[in-house]
C-alpha cells in the first residue's frame, strides 16, 4: 500500500496521501459523492430506474466514455433511452486526453443543475474531471489554487479509487496537471 503518491507535472511534483477509506454507494450509484452544490459524481448507474438520481432531482447527466470500447457503446444506448424516458438531459463526452477532460469539466459547469457526472467506475475519468471542475470553480470564485489545494483534490480522487498504479491513468492525471498549470488554474 502506498502512503503517498507523486504526480509529475512538467517541472513540478505534487504529492497526495492515500486515504484509508473508499467512498460508499448511494442507492444504485457506486463511488457517489458531491463535487459542489447540485453537482454529483459517481459510477455508471446500475439501476436504469434511476432511484438515486431521481431522489436528487437530477436534471442532467454527463457521461464520460471511451468510444473505442464496444461494450460501453452498447450500454450507452441503453442509458440514453432510459434517461430520455425520465426526461433527464444527457451529455456524452469521449474523454480520452487532457483536452477532452477539460471540455467535460466546462460542460459540467455549464449544464443544468442538479447534475450527475459519471464514467464506468466513477474513479478514473470521473476523478480527473471532478478535479478540473473544482479547479475551474475555485478560479471563477476568485480563489488562488496552490499546492495544498491540488494535494487535497488528488487525495480525494484516490479515495474514490483513482488507479494511480496504472501508468496510463497516472499519465492522464499528470497531463491534466500540466494543462492546469499552463492554463493558470494552478499557481
Amino acid at each position: 500500500m502506498h502512503e503517498v503518491v507523486k504526480f509529475n507535472a512538467g517541472d513540478r511534483t505534487f504529492t497526495a496521501p492515500v486515504p484509508s477509506e473508499r467512498k460508499q454507494a448511494f442507492f444504485e450509484l457506486n463511488n457517489f459523492g458531491l463535487i459542489m452544490p447540485d453537482r454529483y459524481r459517481g459510477a455508471w448507474p446500475k439501476d436504469l430506474q434511476f432511484v438515486g438520481l431521481l431522489k436528487l432531482s437530477v436534471s442532467s447527466v454527463l457521461t464520460l466514455v471511451n468510444f473505442s470500447d464496444q461494450q460501453t457503446i452498447q450500454r450507452l444506448h441503453q442509458l440514453e433511452s432510459a434517461l430520455q424516458e425520465k426526461n433527464i438531459h444527457h451529455i456524452i463526452v469521449d474523454a480520452h486526453d487532457a483536452e477532452t477532460f477539460f471540455t467535460a469539466a466546462r460542460l459540467l459547469l455549464e449544464t443544468t443543475k442538479p447534475s450527475y457526472l459519471h464514467c464506468s467506475s466513477g474513479a478514473n475519468r470521473t476523478g480527473i474531471v471532478t478535479m478540473i471542475t473544482s479547479l475551474m470553480q475555485q478560479q471563477l470564485d476568485g480563489k488562488i489554487v496552490d499546492e495544498n489545494v491540488v494535494t487535497e483534490l488528488l487525495s480525494e480522487a484516490i479515495s474514490y479509487g483513482f488507479d494511480f498504479d496504472k501508468p496510463d491513468r497516472k499519465k492522464d492525471m499528470e497531463d491534466v496537471l500540466v494543462l492546469a498549470i499552463i492554463s493558470n488554474l494552478i499557481r
